[in-house]
């Protein structure tokens, strides 16, 4: 650098260069060409400077990268938690995980890094997933940061508790595109924590049931002397009787009331001073500081010393709510007892193994036997008229379900007695057995067949009524005939002269033609036969006898064709209009199976609901054809019967309350209100059966009868037996 600037220096100087003035060069120029040289020196010094300089620090830029690169990696390496980075998308795509994730997951990094094999996602546990992506859509709308607890599923099928702490890298668009953070496995703090939280549970638990068996302990411990005052009294007694210890340091008959129960407590003390012998615990009345009364248990002892007795050592527990629970324990037993003797129904109570337990007076009465004697023999020997339903029984015990016998019938005392057998097993606070309740029916029984009498009694009234008007008819002719051939053949009348005359008879010897061959005795005979068939027509209107009540197999197709038949002379439908004007259409279903009932109720069901549909399409004054329409066919296990006609209809009041007893809409003394009621009875406490109306008011009515096919059938249907959803209507449809 010296040199340049001498070379710049002699190109300063005037006499620097000799020659002709051609060759000078001006000094001027010279020194602007020795800056601009100068500027180029500086400039090309300065660049080279400044590119050693930066690849100086760019060397040692480098090379502290790749030391902090190590550093990192040891660092991360160390990290007992999983590092990553991954991409904020539904399955958590990761695009770096640290050694530590495969066992984390039990899955090869490799795997997860771009969703190789499965996703991070994927191993989330389903529980947790939804609650994992809302945490993060949280932590990242709050401030970009988000702590999560959940469960992941290893490559085993096993659960781990990871704790990830995460923070979101927004991208170019501002939005968070990359999540970073770490990954621990706390699955043993989790099962840690959890056993701990049992641990306090437990020893909250149990420090709460010391202090509730601390705060209701209801004892005090005493000592009295030989003389029967007390010399210590803990200070529980405060809390038990409301005195301080000091206040108790009297004698023990001060502390005592008047109560009965005190009268042994000074006899049992002195017998255990006197012997030395402990005497059982008993029961003490002391007055409580507040002038009320509690009754103490007392466990006491002698003091012994040199086998004499100096002194009482006891515990007084408060035994006031105790005894007075067991007194109304007590009251109530005897309050249940009496309520359960003054039933008139027998109600036994059986265990297990059906040895009696509960024996009311009602069963004493039916049985002869008491309570005494009954309880703790076997049901089958004190009462043997239970045996038949001991199946029931032991059904009921099995499988602890109320069994029901209705209208069982037995003989008792020689007579026929009907009764409600019903079975309801204990099935509560472990008690094994079950209670039998039997009902006398009998009574109800017969107010029951009186009742089905009565509107058969009716139906049978008008069948009699319509033979005597059928039969009548002949009857009178035959009469009046036999009548008219006596008066013929008199020859008291002139005519029967005058006509003889012009015959030229002689109707004197005509008459005795007729004596000697008897014609007028069997004139006499005809005339006494038509009376005496009318006296029987008449009768029959007053007479009608109770049949026996049998349940047998019967067409419902054929039944019902006869019961048309009957229904055909009957004389109430007949006298306000001819009952064969009726259209009859039936719709049978071919091959009917028989079904187990009793014929003449069902007969006289059909035939109340032929009579009514007769009576109400009389009323019909729109001229349409009266037509009855019969139905059956199967469904199910029942055989569905329909009558359906096209009167009037019923009302939406009258159709709910058409099977109330004496219920109608007949004018008074045409109906009495029970044949509905009857039939509906019949249908279904006789036959385990439906029995519903569908009407609309000017749309007819159909009157449906649903039978069961057999008596399986009706066992069933008693046992799951539910009431109609409207046994007075169409069901559920209140709108027509």
């Amino acid at each position: 650098m010296a040199r340049i600037w001498e070379t710049f220096a002699l190109f300063g100087e005037p006499d620097a260069l000799h020659g002709t003035a051609s060759h000078r060069v001006p000094q001027t120029r010279l020194r602007h060409l020795a800056v601009v040289f100068f500027g180029i020196f500086v400039v090309l010094g300065f660049f080279l400077f400044t590119h050693y300089r930066a690849a100086r620090i760019r060397r040692e830029v480098e090379d502290r990268l790749r030391r902090r690169e190590r550093e990192y990696r040891v660092l991360v390496e160390n990290i007992p938690s999983v590092v990553y980075r991954c991409v904020n998308d539904e399955d958590w795509t990761m695009r770096y995980l640290s050694d530590r994730a495969e066992a984390l997951t039990g899955y090869a990094v490799a795997d997860l890094l771009g969703n190789v094999r499965r996703s991070f996602g994927s191993i989330i546990h389903p529980d947790d997933r939804q609650a994992v992506a809302d945490g993060v859509a949280a932590g990242l709308e709050y401030d970009g940061r988000f702590t999560l607890e959940y469960r992941i599923i290893t490559a085993s099928g096993g659960e781990k508790w990871i704790y990830e702490i995460g923070q979101g890298v927004r991208g170019d668009d501002g939005e968070y595109s990359v999540l970073v953070g770490t990954l621990t496995d706390v699955t043993d703090r989790k099962l840690a924590t959890a056993a701990l939280q049992r641990k306090a549970q437990e020893y909250a638990r149990v420090v709460e049931e010391r202090e509730l068996l601390l705060s209701s302990m209801r004892d005090f411990v005493y000592r009295h002397n030989r003389d029967g005052v007390f010399e210590y009294v803990s200070p529980s007694v405060e809390a038990v009787l409301g005195y301080k210890p000091e206040e108790f340091r009297v004698h023990y008959r001060q502390t005592l009331t008047d109560s009965p129960l005190n009268a042994k407590v000074e006899e049992q003390t002195r017998q255990a001073l006197t012997t030395g012998i402990a005497q059982p615990p008993y029961l003490a009345e002391m007055e409580h500081r507040d002038g009320s009364r509690r009754v103490m248990e007392v466990s006491e002892r002698p003091i012994m010393r040199d086998g004499v007795a100096i002194g009482m050592v006891g515990v007084a527990r408060d035994a006031t709510e105790r005894v007075h629970a067991a007194n109304e324990i007590e009251r109530l037993r005897k309050l249940l007892a009496n309520i359960v003797n003054s039933m008139p129904s027998v109600l036994v109570g059986v265990d297990g193994d059906g040895v009696v337990t509960q024996w009311n007076r009602q069963a004493e009465r039916e049985t002869g036997t008491s309570a005494e004697e009954a309880i703790g023999q076997s049901i089958e020997a004190v009462f043997p008229r239970i045996q038949r339903q001991m199946d029931r029984v032991r059904k009921a015990l099995r499988e602890r379900e109320v069994q029901a016998s209705t209208k069982t019938a037995s003989i008792f005392n020689g007579r026929t007695v009907y009764e409600d057998v019903t079975v309801y097993p204990l099935v509560t606070n472990g008690v094994q057995g079950a209670v039998i309740r039997i009902d006398d029916v009998t009574e109800r029984v017969r107010i029951e067949e009186m009742m089905i009498q009565t509107e058969k009694m009716l139906s049978v009234g008008g069948l009699a009524a319509g033979m005597a008007h059928e039969i009548n008819n002949p009857l009178g002719i035959i009469l009046q005939s036999a009548q008219n051939l006596e008066r013929r053949m008199s020859p008291d009348l002139a005519k029967n002269m005058e006509v003889a005359l012009e015959c030229g008879v002689d109707l004197a010897a005509v008459e005795r033609y007729m004596m000697e061959r008897r014609v007028d005795t069997y004139i006499a005979a005809i005339k006494e036969a038509g009376q005496r068939a009318a006296r029987i027509v008449h009768n029959m209107l007053d007479f009608s006898r109770k049949s026996e009540s049998a349940l047998a197999p019967c067409d419902i197709n054929a039944l019902l064709d006869r019961v048309v038949e009957l229904a055909s002379s009957d004389y109430d439908l007949k006298k306000r209009y001819d009952f064969k004007l009726i259209e009859i259409v039936r719709e049978y279903q071919e091959g009917l199976p028989d079904i187990v009932c009793t014929q003449t109720e069902i007969e006289q069901v059909i035939l109340n609901l032929l009579k009514n549909a007769a009576q109400a399409m009389a009323e019909t004054t729109d001229g349409r054809q009266p037509r009855i329409t019969l139905r059956t066919r199967l469904e199910d296990d029942t055989v569905r019967i329909e009558v359906a006609d096209n009167g009037p209809g019923l009302k939406k009041e009258h159709r709910k309350r058409v099977f109330e007893p004496f219920f109608t809409t007949k004018a008074p003394g045409v109906g009495t209100g029970l044949g509905l009621s009857v039939s509906y009875f019949i249908i279904s406490q006789n036959h385990y059966g439906t029995f519903h109306v569908e009407s609309t008011e000017g749309g007819g009515a159909t009157f449906v009868i649903c039978l069961p096919r057999d008596r399986e059938a009706m066992a069933r249907r008693m046992k799951d037996a539910r009431p109609p959803q409207n046994m007075f209507g169409e069901g559920d449809d209140d709108s027509a």
